[in-house]
């Protein structure tokens, strides 16, 4: 168990001692060199709460205190079903998970990869002990520079809009692709129509958190 009354000292020591290095010269603001408009629209329909998540970071760098990177910014949206704390977890944990990858730095496509994974496993775990039964879809971009990586899991959707044509960047996880009956119908689970391909007769998406 955690001592609140100790950690609470604990955290109110430190924000003293930053504040106090702060009054001898406060650290100067790193503007992102590139400005990123965004905007946001989400519909609840018939749901109670409101099950997705979002997340944007225009100045990655600045967020993670990174030294000598090129510019990088992330963006992602987590589609919730069954409830909202799978979409509030990714969205809490998988940008965090993504810079802690030894491979962030070299091959982020397999650093996002892998936080997708570390995501999904940590939140087994909290969803076991807690009995939460929920999950989310996710997309995120990530830009370094002047590239793009994506990387997704289920149906959530990015796209690419080039001189007024959409660009094709992605293949959402659905269970009516013959490649994912296949990966699902191997790990023990079946794909039957009940209106639409359903995983196991529930699941209208073949992957996600």
């Amino acid at each position: 168990l955690i001592d609140a009354v100790k950690l609470a000292r604990l955290v109110f020591n430190k924000l003293c001692e930053t504040c106090c290095v702060w009054l001898k010269g406060f650290p100067p603001r790193r503007r992102s060199q590139t400005y990123y408009e965004t905007s946001i629209h989400a519909i609840k329909n018939m749901r109670r709460k409101m099950e997705d998540r979002h997340v944007i970071i225009p100045d990655f760098n600045m967020l993670f205190n990174l030294q000598d990177q090129e510019e990088q910014a992330f963006f992602a949206v987590f589609d919730g079903h069954g409830g909202v704390d799978a979409a509030t977890f990714a969205a809490n944990h998988l940008h965090v998970n993504l810079v802690r990858q030894e491979t962030f730095s070299q091959d982020p496509g397999e650093a996002l990869r892998r936080a997708f994974k570390l995501t999904d496993e940590r939140f087994v775990q909290k969803a076991s002990r807690e009995n939460v039964r929920c999950g989310t879809t996710g997309v995120v971009t990530f830009l370094r520079g002047r590239t793009l990586h994506v990387a997704w899991l289920g149906d959530s959707q990015v796209m690419l809009v080039r001189k007024g044509q959409a660009v094709e960047l992605m293949k959402p996880h659905k269970p009516d692709r013959e490649d994912e009956k296949k990966r699902i119908e191997a790990l023990g689970g079946c794909v039957i129509w009940f209106g639409t391909w359903r995983v196991n007769g529930s699941l209208s998406v073949s992957r996600a958190i």
